[in-house]
């Protein structure tokens, strides 16, 4: 496996992770805090900024953070948004190679599993019966 398989594999694992959290998330919930942690909500919509961030750092063009808001609040166009912009954002990082690998490392893959950590923390709080493991495909 070379350096750009692993960070495809790397995106994709953390993809997945991502939407076995999200999957079935009671959306009675999705703007609960737990503690200091945002919201599932405002993870998604930080994350989609991060995702936007990633595209604008491989295009040379500057982003400033903290300007995005989504075009529509409810949930469902939240997720839909956010999975949009983390497959562009996939798709530009394979197309770039090693440039792509560093930007997926900065932007996508260490941010998507520290969120996957928090939102897993925020739906066992909301939905102590979710199977935790099932992050994992193992």
């Amino acid at each position: 496996m070379n350096l750009t398989e692993f960070v495809a594999y790397q995106v994709e694992d953390a993809g997945y992770q991502l939407s076995q959290t999200l999957a079935g998330f009671p959306t009675e919930s999705v703007e609960t805090a737990v503690g200091t942690m945002m919201s599932a909500k405002d993870i998604l919509i930080h994350l989609t900024e991060c995702y936007l961030a990633a595209v604008s750092a491989l295009n040379n063009d500057e982003f400033k953070w903290g300007q995005y808001s989504p075009a529509e609040s409810s949930w469902e166009a939240i997720l839909k948004e956010f999975g949009v912009k983390r497959e562009a954002a996939a798709q530009m990082i394979a197309a770039k190679g090693e440039e792509g690998a560093k930007t997926a490392s900065m932007y996508v893959i260490a941010h998507d599993y520290y969120h996957v950590g928090q939102l897993a923390s925020i739906r066992l709080s909301v939905d102590p019966n979710w199977d935790a493991f099932s992050i994992y495909r193992h």
